[in-house]
């Protein structure tokens, strides 16, 4: 990962190829800039997340090659050294070829309280060029709302009006394009769009909690791991979390979160949602 400082007291214009976002800072002087490039879109989420946590926001991102031969996904953030006390953010990228994954993908960061923040192109090592996706996430401040996403994906422009028209009628807006191309050469066109959701800020998940039915147990004993998520108006809900099976040591784990004491000790059970993440211990009394 490189990374590059620079301050300027003027304001930094629009380049043409660069996603911008949407709700980027307002022009201002005296702003300072970070520069954050990077072979890897899981490195470019990492970096964000820690250049945000010191005031840093988004500004834009673009994807492409290097002088070298290979590929780079460059971000660049912003923040007004003079400021205090006002919001961090926290990113998420989302990077793949299939217009239905990154679909779903959306909904559920959507629903996680992310927005979009901006998109770009990534070319991968198979000869095809991914489609990279930066949401943003500020909490639970008024000002913020909850999106539903839809991706249009077409290779032809007479489809994509038609769709587009067919979207902005059920209330979705445009918010991006960007261009997409399969391992076998077919070219796409990519679209994303959003409409507020119905549920408002109810909708915005303000963190998550791991639980279990028994914390401890005796040999053959058994309890179910109880995940809840919070939502920013103050309510809360069991959440259904797929958990990975597994045969530990001293307790064996089911998909459904469902566990089984089987040897004395500890084992500590942890759960990642949406850029959120919780814990809980469970320990296996001798007999």
């Amino acid at each position: 990962m490189r990374r590059l400082i620079v301050s300027f007291w003027v304001v930094l214009m629009a380049c043409p190829g660069f996603a911008q976002s949407p709700e980027s800072p307002e022009p201002s002087t005296g702003l300072e800039y970070v520069l954050l490039a990077t072979a890897q879109t899981s490195t470019m989420q990492e970096e964000m997340r820690r250049v945000a946590a010191t005031g840093y926001r988004f500004v834009a991102v673009q994807g492409g090659g290097t002088v070298f031969g290979g590929s780079e996904v460059v971000a660049v953030m912003s923040r007004n050294p003079e400021a205090e006390g006002g919001p961090t953010y926290d990113y998420l990228l989302l990077a793949t070829t299939r217009t239905s994954t990154m679909q779903k993908e959306l909904q559920g960061a959507g629903a996680a309280g992310y927005t979009y923040a901006g998109q770009t192109v990534f070319p991968t090592g198979l000869g095809s060029k991914e489609v990279v996706v930066i949401l943003e996430r500020g909490g639970c401040e008024p000002e913020g709302d909850a999106y539903e996403y839809r991706l249009l994906g077409t290779r032809r422009t007479s489809t994509m009006h038609e769709e587009l028209n067919a979207a902005a009628a059920e209330g979705f807006t445009l918010v991006g394009m960007t261009e997409s191309q399969m391992t076998f050469g077919v070219t796409e066109l990519v679209s994303i769009l959003h409409r507020r959701s119905e549920g408002g800020a109810s909708m915005r998940v303000s963190g998550i909690a791991l639980g279990s039915s028994a914390t401890t147990l005796g040999i053959g004993g058994t309890a179910t791991l109880t995940p809840t998520v919070f939502y920013c108006d103050g309510t809360s809900e069991p959440l259904d979390y797929e958990w990975i099976p597994s045969d530990g040591s001293y307790l064996h784990l089911t998909e459904s979160g469902r566990l089984t004491a089987v040897a004395p000790g500890s084992r500590e059970f942890t759960m990642n949602y949406w850029g959120y993440t919780a814990s809980v211990v469970i320990t296996v009394l001798p007999r």
